[in-house]
């Protein structure tokens, strides 16, 4: 009763600060609608409840319970008071976002005095997690707390519909896209809160009223939980509105993945590794670990892409320790070293390659590790290691469309030291050999300015060419 009388104080606080100017009997109603629906769902379940947090009210699992009953009507509270705004502001012609803030993720002070205006994501962020943990441990038999556990998944479910309910005739009146969006957000809330992300099932879909699983509607939802950062829980919408029914996890993998790196290109990395990291749990799950190595892969490059390069190699490393016996162990290390380059760790990635060019495994990528290797002894200023790696690379690989680029860069050195007949006997096999080769149209430029300039100019000239190319 007194956390009854406590939220119906609340309310009517909310109602007489101007946070909601529909009409007072409208929110009234849906509050008592709320709570009268709310307590039919519970009556069975009322007594056994009672009669436990009598007897046990200082046990945490007991205490714990009482919050969460507790919170199921705050929130509820929270969520009708938005939609009566929705409601209000549409009356009024207000844009919908005008109410909520752009990022979804802060509340909005309307400039009336009284508390602001929370949207959905706001809700999610501030509410996440709050129903789904187990009850902490306590003595208390396992059937008072199954008893327990059933008394807040009845009340939230009942909450929800009451919610819902309220949500349709919101959704009604609201005509503009934005405001019929965040109507649906809005009733999703408490769903979506008694599951983490990957709890969420094409039941709990089902479940929804049948006004939200339209396919605009779950287009909506969709988009929530990628915001939220459920990405596993937007898979399962993006199911329902591709007509996916038997939720294939191949298909939940390639979906995880496209918005993985739409994400990334949009530069939104924590989303981006979210998408990536629910994709490698669900292809390995279903044993598809090409399907996982993709996600993890993708995963490491975001983390490059980010700016921390050094992340992204530690990243490829624990991969490489979950799969050494996967058939693209050499394509791992190949990807560990790239990002060692990129983060300038030019000494572990020495010590790396040359290790990795002894392995069997690895040898499927010899000439990527023996290119890498010349790059970077190069980079070490070890002029004698880089010889015998381009050595060995030229006459294991002499097709290889990298021989180019070794060839370019020891006419380089020939013009700098003056052995302008070498040189030229260089330039000569990267124009005929690889003439469509990015080192061929170097040489055709440099050709024609060699042409005008002396001994000294060139060795200016070649200073521009000494640093390897990134990787």
């Amino acid at each position: 009763m007194k956390r009854d009388a406590t939220i119906l104080l609340s309310f009517a606080a909310l109602l007489g600060a101007g946070y909601l100017v529909c009409p007072v009997g409208a929110a009234a109603d849906a509050w008592a609608d709320y709570q009268a629906a709310k307590q039919k769902a519970l009556a069975p379940l009322q007594a056994d409840y009672d009669r436990i947090i009598a007897a046990r009210k200082d046990d945490p699992a007991v205490q714990k319970c009482r919050e969460r009953v507790g919170l199921v009507d705050e929130v509820a509270l929270r969520v009708l008071a938005a939609l009566d705004a929705l409601d209000a502001a549409s009356a009024a012609g207000v844009a919908a976002a005008a109410l909520t803030d752009p990022d979804g993720v802060k509340p909005v002070d309307r400039g009336s005095g009284g508390p602001p205006v929370c949207g959905a994501l706001c809700l999610l962020a501030e509410y996440g997690g709050a129903f789904v943990d187990e009850l902490p441990p306590s003595a208390i038999p396992q059937d008072e707390r199954a008893a327990l556990r059933e008394y807040v998944s009845t009340g939230l479910k009942a909450a929800a519909l009451s919610v819902a309910e309220r949500g349709r005739i919101v959704h009604l009146t609201v005509a503009a896209e934005d405001g019929t969006r965040q109507v649906v957000w809005l009733v999703a809330i408490l769903p979506l809160l008694g599951t983490s992300d990957g709890e969420w099932t094409q039941d709990e879909t089902e479940s929804l009223p049948e006004w939200v699983r339209r396919p605009s509607g779950l287009a909506a939802l969709e988009g929530l939980a990628l915001q939220a950062h459920r990405p596993l829980t937007a898979s399962v919408f993006s199911q329902h509105v591709d007509d996916e029914k038997e939720g294939a996890p191949s298909g939940a993998v390639r979906y995880l993945q496209a918005k993985g790196r739409e994400a990334r290109a949009s530069r939104d990395f924590a989303a981006a590794v979210q998408c990536f990291r629910a994709g490698a749990s669900v292809a390995e799950k279903a044993g598809d670990e090409s399907g996982a190595l993709a996600c993890l892969c993708q995963l490491a490059e975001t983390l490059s892409v980010s700016g921390d390069h050094a992340a992204g190699a530690a990243h490829v490393a624990a991969t490489m320790a979950r799969h050494p016996d996967s058939p693209e162990y050499g394509r791992l290390v190949v990807l560990r070293m790239k990002y060692l380059y990129r983060a300038e760790d030019l000494g572990n990635l020495w010590q790396e390659a040359q290790a990795a060019r002894e392995e069997e495994r690895c040898q499927q990528v010899l000439p990527e590790l023996l290119y890498v290797s010349w790059l970077t002894a190069r980079r070490l200023n070890r002029q004698e290691a880089a010889g015998a790696c381009s050595d060995e690379f030229l006459k294991r690989f002499p097709e290889h469309p990298w021989c180019a680029d070794m060839y370019f860069h020891s006419a380089l050195v020939a013009c700098v030291s003056g052995d302008s007949g070498e040189m030229e006997r260089l330039f000569g096999l990267v124009r005929e050999r690889f003439p469509r080769s990015e080192a061929s149209e170097d040489v055709k430029r440099i050709g024609e300015r060699l042409l005008l300039l002396d001994k000294a100019r060139k060795q200016d000239l070649m200073v521009h060419w000494r640093n390897p190319p990134p990787l």
